[in-house]
Parts: C-alpha cells; sequence; structure tokens
C-alpha cells in the first residue's frame, strides 16, 4: 500500500495503480477531465486508492494511524512510513521564507526523531538509494528540488504552481526538455 500525501501529484500514483492492473491504462488519457474517476485529488472511489490525501502532509497521520491499528489488532504485517518532502522553497501562495520561514528543515526532523537523508531531489539515483535505507526510525527524505527546473520561464516562477499551460508554452516546455 502506498499512501502519497501530496494530491496534487497523484498522476504518478495513477501510472503505477495501472501497471499493477488497478485499471486500464487507457484512463490515464481521461486525468483531472470532469466527470472521470481520475480527478487531481485522489478519493476512495478509486481504485487501489486507500486514503485520499486531502491537505498536504496528511498521509503522514493516515500512515502512522494504519500503523498503531495493526499493531492493536495484532496483524502481522509491517507498515513503513517514509515521508518524502520536496523542498523548492515554493508552496501556493509564493516563496515559503516570505509566508512561513523554518530556519532548518533537517534538524526540527531529526530532532523529532526522524532519521533524515537531505538529497538532491532531481538526481533519482539518490532518491532510490534514499528510499532503500533500512533504519529503526520514520525515515525523512529531503529532496532539494527548483520549482520548474530547467524550462527558462517555469524555473522559480510559482505563477505555474497550479495552473494549465496554453499549447504555446507547452511546446516551448517541450522543446527546452528535449534539447537536455
Amino acid at each position: 500500500m502506498l499512501i502519497l500525501s501530496k494530491g496534487h501529484a497523484y498522476i504518478l500514483l495513477y501510472v503505477i495503480l495501472s501497471d499493477l492492473g488497478y485499471f486500464h491504462y487507457s484512463e490515464l488519457n481521461n486525468y483531472g477531465k470532469p466527470n472521470v474517476f481520475l480527478q487531481c485529488h485522489p478519493n476512495l472511489n478509486i481504485p487501489g486508492v486507500f486514503f485520499p490525501s486531502g491537505s498536504l502532509g496528511q498521509g503522514l497521520s493516515g500512515s502512522v494511524g494504519m500503523a498503531l491499528t495493526n499493531r492493536k489488532l495484532n496483524n502481522d504485517c509491517k507498515i513503513y512510513v517514509v515521508l518524502i518532502i520536496d523542498y523548492n522553497n515554493f508552496q501556493l501562495d509564493g516563496a515559503t521564507d516570505d509566508i512561513m520561514h523554518i530556519p532548518n528543515l533537517t534538524n526540527i526532523f531529526t530532532n523529532n526523531g526522524f532519521y533524515i537523508e537531505d538529497i538532491n531531489g532531481h538526481e533519482y539515483k539518490e532518491v532510490d538509494k534514499a528510499i532503500i535505507i533500512d533504519v529503526k526510525k520514520t525515515l525523512a527524505i529531503l529532496c532539494r528540488t527548483t520549482k520548474g527546473k530547467e524550462i527558462s520561464f517555469m524555473e522559480n516562477n510559482n505563477e505555474f504552481h497550479s495552473s494549465y499551460l496554453i499549447d504555446k508554452d507547452y511546446n516551448k516546455a517541450i522543446a527546452e526538455l528535449e534539447i537536455r
């Protein structure tokens, strides 16, 4: 079971669920369209979704609740809680430091009992390596990223946080990504 707390990134989980046979891959073509079941935020009506996300961060409390429930019921299972933080210094309303400055996120998690890996979130090998670390504490992976990386008009531009690209911008973005 995978619980993805960042609901607006659920397209990633939808692809995985499709690969696992929960629904046909062609359903991904309808993602986010009105009156279809693959919406931008998940719900429990989607096959394979066991936690609907809600506000960012609620996946952590939901996962811990599921782990405690299984312990109380003496279920013979293991639940691994891995917190992956996309740390790109922005949120919906602007730059994180302008809204709520957080001086040292690594220390905050370490001081609260987490084992933390601080990595470059754009390097897939670093992400893979961090996810398989065997620790006795809850693992938090701090993925330092750049919003809109390598797309000239989107990089560190929060205007694109929750908007769609028009065809002209989409084509320009694809062309820039293909060059690299």
